[in-house]
């Protein structure tokens, strides 16, 4: 009797809702891995949870003054051409 009580806390099992494709995707993906659908799920969980958080990019603004113009003396020309001479430099610089 005993020994039945440690084999249940060993093996305890957890219910998941899971959509039909994605479960139909997993195990045919551990079938070619030669898995176990436990070992397979059980493996990208593992994956998952120790993959490095990436960071989210912030959303680029433009700030402008005067309502949406460019500052007085600027043109989009002007910027145009500053970028270029600092992509231009910058690629020189890689060489």
């Amino acid at each position: 009797m005993h020994l039945h009580t440690v084999v249940i806390l060993l093996l305890m099992r957890t219910s998941i809702i899971v959509d039909d494709r994605i479960l139909a995707q997993a195990r045919r993906r551990a079938r070619e891995q030669g898995l176990t659908l436990s070992a397979y799920v059980t493996a990208a969980l593992q994956r998952d949870l120790t993959a490095r958080p990436q960071r989210k990019a912030r959303p680029f603004r433009l700030v402008t003054v005067a309502g949406g113009r460019l500052m007085p003396g600027l043109s989009w020309e002007k910027l145009e051409h500053q970028a270029n001479d600092i992509d231009h430099a910058s690629a020189t610089r890689r060489r």
